[in-house]
């Protein structure tokens, strides 16, 4: 079980090598990239002392009040700034720790 969120994680990689086997994920180049991903978001901006862990639940559940209720979907990201909780550095940070970019650019001159 992952211990922060309950779900049954040899279940989720069971699936995802499932896939993989069958040719469904090319895993070339995104090996690297997948393996990064497998923490999530909420868990490393609250790892890395961003956020608290009440903010982050606060913030998963405007999440999944936006989909039920709204039908739209809001990355954790972009509801943690306009709450107040993180800046768009600290985003920044979190994504460049997932891998999903590169760098974080400040201001141009």
């Amino acid at each position: 079980m992952d211990p922060n969120f309950g779900f049954p994680l040899a279940h989720t990689r069971r699936k995802r090598e499932h896939r993989v086997s069958k040719g469904i994920i090319n895993m070339s180049d995104k090996t690297e990239q997948i393996h990064h991903s497998e923490k999530r978001f909420g868990v490393i901006a609250v790892q890395q002392g961003m956020i608290t862990k009440d903010q982050l639940l606060e913030a998963l559940k405007a999440q999944v009040e936006d989909n039920l209720e709204k039908g739209i979907h809001r990355l954790l990201g972009e509801i943690l700034f306009q709450q107040g909780a993180m800046t768009w550095e600290q985003i920044g940070e979190v994504l460049m720790a997932l891998g999903v970019i590169d760098s974080v650019f400040g201001p141009q001159s």
